[in-house]
C-alpha cells in the first residue's frame, strides 16, 4: 500500500508522528474500502476539532474504558465482528493482515475509526493497538 503522504505531510517531532485533522480525514478516506462505509459525520467531527493526532500505542481496555459503543461492539458482539480470513465470498471484503495493523483514530477518547481493527486485535489476544490520537 502506497502512503497517503508525503514526508513533509507529516511532522515529526521526537519520532513521533502528528497528523493535522485534514490528513487524518484523508487517511480514513483512502483507507476504507467502500465509499458507503465512511463515516462522514466523524469526519466532520475529525476536522472540526482542530486538534493534532498523534500516532501511539494505546491500550484496548484503556479504549473499552472511555468508549461504550466500542465496549458493546467488542464484548457484546465481538465474535460475530471477526474477518473470516478463509471466506472466498466475492462479494465481502475481506481485508490483508497489513489492513488489520493500520492504526485507528481516536477523538477524545472516542474510537472513531477502527471498530473491525481493535476488534481482531482484541480477539487475537493483544493488549494494544496502534491509534492516531488527539
Amino acid at each position: 500500500m502506497n502512503s497517503i503522504f508525503s514526508y513533509s505531510d507529516i511532522l515529526l517531532l521526537n519520532e513521533s508522528v502528528i497528523l493535522t485533522p485534514n490528513q487524518v480525514a484523508r487517511y480514513i478516506n483512502d483507507n476504507t474500502p467502500e465509499n458507503d462505509n465512511i463515516p462522514h459525520y466523524y469526519l466532520d467531527m475529525i476536522k472540526r476539532s482542530g486538534k493534532k493526532f498523534e500516532l501511539k500505542t494505546v491500550k484496548i481496555s484503556d479504549l473499552l474504558k472511555s468508549d461504550p459503543s466500542l465496549k458493546e461492539y467488542i464484548v457484546d458482539n465481538g465474535e460475530s465482528h471477526r474477518y473470516d480470513m478463509n471466506n472466498d465470498d466475492e462479494n465481502e471484503h475481506i481485508p490483508d493482515r497489513d489492513d488489520l495493523d493500520l492504526p485507528i483514530v481516536v477523538l477524545n477518547g472516542e474510537v472513531l475509526d477502527g471498530y473491525s481493527r481493535a476488534n481482531e486485535h482484541y480477539y487475537n489476544g493483544d493488549d494494544e493497538i496502534r491509534a492516531y490520537v488527539a
